[in-house]
């Protein structure tokens, strides 16, 4: 099994094993030298895995940019679930304001709440945000960190070129494929879902009667005729 350099590419391996590894050592060649790893099962569904040790990450999300973007790429559940795996999580102070979380919220849930997005970046070895980073926040990508948000390939093949210059990974939430096993980082069709929900609330604010049809004494009125324009998969 080789293991990529941790001072370069921090890692998490999972492999499928059973409760008896519990608390084993063991190791395996990288390269000339041989890498020794704490072993630690982590409970998925009703399978076990075992979670390669010395591979603890710092998960960071920066502050959108973004004009008008409410979203947050970490909540403090997801944090707290993070925390359960072994890694640390850190966040940019108002980063979850216009989603509901406060700085006090994800402090209590154990993240690191820092005051700016140059020691948001600086810090994580994983950075996870919501909107595709701007050129200031490329500048920002390092060598060796991974960076998980929408992020188009063919739209952005300049900032994605820039971070295969300076070594950096990059993981598209757009392009993971749609597969079974995927279904959990589907992104766009989660966004879809709210999109549509919204977009049949805002239909009904402007359309001036009632959607549903009112049976009522004072008689009644007819259900409202509506065209739905678009089409998804379930």
């Amino acid at each position: 099994m080789a293991l990529p350099d941790r001072k370069k590419r921090p890692f998490v391996q999972l492999i499928s094993a059973n409760a008896t590894f519990q608390g084993r050592s063991a190791s395996c060649r990288y390269g000339p030298s041989r890498v020794s790893l704490t072993v630690k099962i982590v409970p998925r569904g009703t399978r076990d895995y075992i979670y390669a040790g010395n591979s603890e990450l710092k998960i960071g999300t920066p502050r959108e940019i973004f004009a008008g973007e409410a979203r947050v790429a970490m909540t403090p559940d997801s944090a707290v679930q993070l925390q359960k795996l072994g890694h640390e999580c850190v966040i940019e102070t108002g980063a979850g304001a216009a989603a509901g979380f406060d700085d006090a919220t994800y402090k209590a849930a154990g993240v690191e709440v820092v005051k700016t997005a140059a020691a948001l970046w600086k810090a994580a070895d994983v950075v996870a945000k919501v909107r595709a980073p701007d050129s200031s926040e490329m500048k920002r990508l390092r060598e060796g960190q991974t960076l998980i948000s929408f992020f188009s390939p063919v739209a952005q093949e300049k900032e994605m070129q820039a971070a295969a210059a300076k070594g950096a990974t990059v993981v598209a939430m757009e392009m993971i494929p749609r597969i079974s096993r995927a279904q959990k980082m589907d992104a766009l069709s989660s966004m879809a879902n709210i999109a549509g929900y919204r977009a049949v609330i805002e239909a009904g604010n402007n359309f001036g009667r009632f959607f549903t049809g009112q049976i009522t004494a004072a008689g009644k009125v007819p259900p409202a005729k509506v065209l739905v324009v678009g089409a998804g998969v379930a």
